[in-house]
């Protein structure tokens, strides 16, 4: 160990803690800048020294080398004892919290505790913290749980996802707008087989919703951490095949082949009134039912 930064003094009997003045680390000590006369450094508001001194241990003269690093090999070890102390009041402080919540609950706590981030393991924190949980925050929970239990089914029986130029089938699970550099619309589709593709929406089923059963085509790209998960690329032949969705301007009624204008509307419905949309911002009017 290094003593020669532990100063020594004769006019003390045992080791003794001392502040050491330290130059501030902004302005280097000088309490200013000479570029700029009447400054003042905020950091140490001109006095030149760090606003908290460094403390260090100061000898008696006549302590040898082997003297001072049996001192602070002691001091070190007591305080480790004392952090350790601490440290095992506070488990069992916690667990103390903890043992109602799980003995009541022990599949619940079960799951929370086996959480591994995300929203079960904030969750499980609330309970070492507090002990119990809100009744909103146990419906949640709940819920999450069976959720993720659900997913590991599925997961275990789903198939990988193929790689390439792929055809899929399957139902939309979720959408999502993305921000970013290309922002984008895009949608989780649960494939028949079991797999999931995270894909952008296509134009032509831009107002597909959750639930609905989708076909398209794109380039998958199997996700390294989960082979029952693909990324999607270039989408085309995209339709939807449970419902029709309704026309876009300019798009034509395959029923009796009107034209959608959504400028005008009662001189440009087509003659069933049955899929138009208005498309316009802060506009959700449906013209008809949609079938």
């Amino acid at each position: 160990m290094d003593t020669t930064t532990h100063p020594r003094s004769h006019d003390i009997a045992k080791p003794r803690k001392i502040d050491v003045r330290q130059d501030c680390t902004r302005c280097g000590g000088a309490g200013g800048w000479t570029g700029w006369p009447g400054f003042t450094c905020f950091k140490c508001a001109g006095v030149g020294r760090n606003p908290v001194d460094l403390k260090v241990w100061q000898f008696p003269a006549e302590w040898t080398d082997t003297q001072v690093d049996e001192f602070l090999a002691a001091k070190e070890a007591k305080s480790a004892a004392t952090r350790q102390r601490r440290l095992d009041k506070q488990v069992a402080d916690q667990q103390a919290r903890i043992a109602p919540f799980a003995a009541a609950h022990p599949e619940l706590w079960a799951a929370l505790d086996a959480a591994d981030g995300g929203f079960l393991c904030s969750i499980a924190d609330s309970v070492r913290k507090f002990g119990e949980l809100t009744d909103k925050q146990f419906a949640a929970a709940e819920k999450a749980v069976t959720q993720q239990a659900e997913r590991t089914a599925e997961k275990a029986e789903a198939a990988d996802a193929p790689t390439g130029r792929t055809q899929v089938e399957g139902e939309v699970v979720a959408t999502k707008w993305v921000d970013g550099r290309f922002p984008a619309f895009k949608m989780m589709v649960k494939a028949d087989t079991g797999y999931r593709v995270w894909v952008t929406v296509p134009e032509a089923i831009e107002a597909v919703e959750k639930g609905d059963r989708v076909r398209f085509t794109a380039n998958l790209t199997q996700s390294d951490d989960d082979s029952t998960f693909a990324f999607g690329k270039r989408p085309t032949q995209a339709e939807v095949l449970n419902r029709r969705l309704p026309l876009r301007e300019g798009q034509e009624c395959p029923d009796c082949t009107g034209f959608f204008d959504p400028g005008n509307y009662h001189d440009h419905r087509c003659t069933c009134t049955s899929r138009y949309e208005d498309y316009r911002p802060g506009f959700t009017e449906i013209y008809g039912e949609v079938k």
